[in-house]
């Protein structure tokens, strides 16, 4: 498989069985912070979005880890390749495993999400697609533990689901901060990108975004949040 080519870094996806997607483009160029110090990628995969979060944030460290071992191989070989290998780590473990002495300012996901769909017969696109009994709670549950007190955990869901994981986030103590719907097209939602801090925000921001117009093409939307990334002008 070629390398995916962005502006200012290639991805190298050989091995990995998360391909680079939609999702993590709009999560990368979606997730902000006033101006984080350090930041968190759960599940890495190709280590696209540290990648992102190292371009947008230039004086952050990020911590990428990926329990997957041919993952984490692409991870860091795009990582070692990158301009900014001197400010991000990774290493293979699940959120469950992770110990860190030091609280997250910016904390990112792209889960595994499919709670309730058919298994395809290839063991290692389930374990990146498809999310086991608990496997979510963990992710809040973990990210509410490494967060700073004006951090900021932002996760990428299936729209369908977005009112149960909100719901999730106030039991355990956690506020929405930032709600995104995204529409593949027009009047089809698709994911929402939601973003939860220890305590409550000043207001809730709540924005919208078509990824591709009636006729197929990217919106202007979608090119502007993405310019700074996207190799090819789309």
């Amino acid at each position: 498989m070629k390398p995916f080519k962005f502006k200012h870094f290639t991805i190298h996806q050989e091995h990995s069985a998360l391909k680079v997607g939609t999702d993590a483009m709009l999560l990368g160029a979606i997730a902000n912070h006033e101006c984080p110090t350090r930041c968190l990628d759960i599940g890495a995969g190709t280590g696209v979005i540290a990648l992102m979060l190292a371009q947008k944030f230039r004086d952050a460290t990020i911590v990428a880890i990926e329990p997957d071992a041919a993952s984490l191989l692409d991870c860091q070989t795009n990582i070692q390749e990158s301009e900014w290998s001197n400010r991000i780590s990774s290493f293979q473990t699940s959120i469950q495993g992770f110990h860190s002495d030091h609280t997250f300012d910016l904390i990112v996901t792209n889960p595994p999400f499919y709670e309730k769909a058919l298994l395809s017969d290839k063991n290692e696109a389930n374990q990146a697609k498809h999310a086991p009994n608990g496997l979510l709670e963990d992710f809040f549950r973990s990210s509410m533990q490494l967060l700073s007190p004006k951090g900021l955990f932002w996760i990428i869901l299936p729209i369908e689901n977005k009112e149960k994981w909100i719901d999730f986030a106030s039991e355990i103590g956690m506020s929405l901060h930032v709600d995104w719907s995204i529409e593949s097209k027009p009047t089809i939602f698709k994911r929402c990108i939601l973003a939860f801090g220890l305590s409550s925000p000043n207001r809730l921001v709540s924005k919208s975004l078509i990824v591709r117009n009636a006729s197929n093409d990217y919106s202007n939307e979608y090119k502007e949040l993405t310019n700074e990334f996207h190799f090819n002008k789309l």
